[in-house]
């Protein structure tokens, strides 16, 4: 019998860093809550950081790596500028017409690398992981976007939110809650959708929730059990050589 687990690990782990830092993005946004110049700016540093993840993920492919620095090069100067002018519509299209794009490039490298792989290992365990968050993630500018078009066109909200008074302008940081409150499907009510834009990317991102779950635990169990099929073939192979 083959002692071996068919989950190898890789040399370095470059991914745990990046899952680790996608972490921490996703979960120190509550810091921005006071609008304070200085803890935004932290916050878009941090952020900014993950195009060092993309390129170390896509280093050998040097389109991807011009993609992931032009957009967030254009992501972070845009985020300062939305710092400065917090309050500004136009600041705030800015911010979320330029975090989208690269948002979702970040996510393609990583999903690129997972499917790519041949072998289950923990840097593909760790990529997974990371993408989910990051799908989590999109939809917070997106749903922002949402908000935004919608106030101004035609002065109500898209979202409805206990703590936020009809008219007021929507804090960003309550669509990082309600996004991985949808992405993982538990729906507390606290925040609904009530435009049908709005209610049509709420249920996009809960059926990719749902989808990309099935869809990443299929090609890790199938990779795995090619893996153990490998290993024990070539085990037999020793013992009868």
């Amino acid at each position: 019998m083959v002692q071996t687990s068919p989950v190898r690990r890789s040399s370095p782990d470059k991914m745990i860093y990046v899952l680790v830092l996608v972490i921490i993005v996703q979960t120190i946004y509550p810091l921005t809550a006071d609008g304070s110049l200085l803890t935004q700016i932290i916050y878009s540093l941090f952020y900014a950081s993950l195009i060092v993840s993309g390129i170390v993920v896509a280093r050998e492919q040097r389109q991807d790596i011009r993609l992931l620095t032009v957009l967030g090069a254009t992501w972070f100067i845009s985020s300062i500028i939305y710092n400065l002018n917090q309050h500004a519509t136009w600041a705030r299209f800015l911010a979320y017409g330029a975090i989208i794009p690269y948002q979702i490039a970040v996510t393609r490298v990583l999903l690129l690398y997972i499917f790519a792989s041949k072998k289950v290992t923990r840097d593909v365990i760790y990529a997974a992981a990371a993408v989910y968050i990051l799908i989590g993630a999109i939809f917070v500018p997106t749903y922002g976007l949402i908000e935004t078009i919608t106030y101004e066109q035609t002065g109500t909200n898209a979202f409805v939110d206990t703590t936020v008074e009809p008219g007021q302008v929507f804090p960003w940081q309550n669509f990082a809650y309600f996004s991985y409150v949808t992405l993982t499907t538990l729906g507390f009510g606290d925040i609904q959708p009530v435009t049908l834009v709005a209610r049509a990317a709420v249920t996009i991102e809960s059926v990719i929730g749902v989808f990309y779950t099935t869809v990443i635990m299929a090609r890790l169990v199938s990779l795995y059990t090619a893996q153990g099929v490998e290993a024990e073939i070539k085990h037999d192979h020793t013992q009868t050589g």
